[in-house]
C-alpha cells in the first residue's frame, strides 16, 4: 500500500526527481574541479575525513543505482550514477594528495 501526501502524476514525479538529481550532482561539480586543481598546480592536502566521506558517498550512492534499477527510477541510475565516478575520482585523488605530502614531507606520515 502506498501512502501519497501530494497528487502528483508520475511525468510530475519524474520532472521533480530529474531535478533534484541535477541540482544535487552539480552542488558537488565544484569540489571536484578544486581538488583536481589543487592537485594538479601540487598544491592538494590530504583530508582524512574528506577521504572517508567521499568513500561512503560514493558507496551509498552505488547502493541507490543498484535500488534505481530494481525500481526503474531513472533519476536515482542517471544521477547516482554519475556521482560514483566523481566520488571515486575525489577518493584517488585525496590519496594522491596524501602521497604528494609523504613525499615532501609537508605532511603526517599516516601509514
Amino acid at each position: 500500500m502506498t501512502v501519497s501526501f501530494l497528487p502528483l502524476s508520475p511525468a510530475e514525479l519524474l520532472w521533480i526527481s530529474l531535478i533534484a538529481g541535477a541540482l544535487i550532482t552539480t552542488a558537488g561539480m565544484p569540489k571536484v574541479y578544486a581538488r583536481y586543481r589543487a592537485y594538479r598546480q601540487k598544491v592538494a592536502r590530504f583530508d582524512g575525513w574528506d577521504i572517508w566521506r567521499d568513500a561512503l558517498v560514493g558507496v551509498g550512492n552505488a547502493l541507490w543505482v543498484v535500488f534505481g534499477i530494481a525500481d526503474k527510477h531513472l533519476a536515482l541510475v542517471l544521477f547516482c550514477g554519475i556521482q560514483v565516478p566523481l566520488m571515486a575520482a575525489l577518493v584517488v585523488l585525496n590519496l594522491r594528495a596524501r602521497k604528494l605530502e609523504r613525499r615532501d614531507g609537508r605532511g603526517p606520515n599516516l601509514d
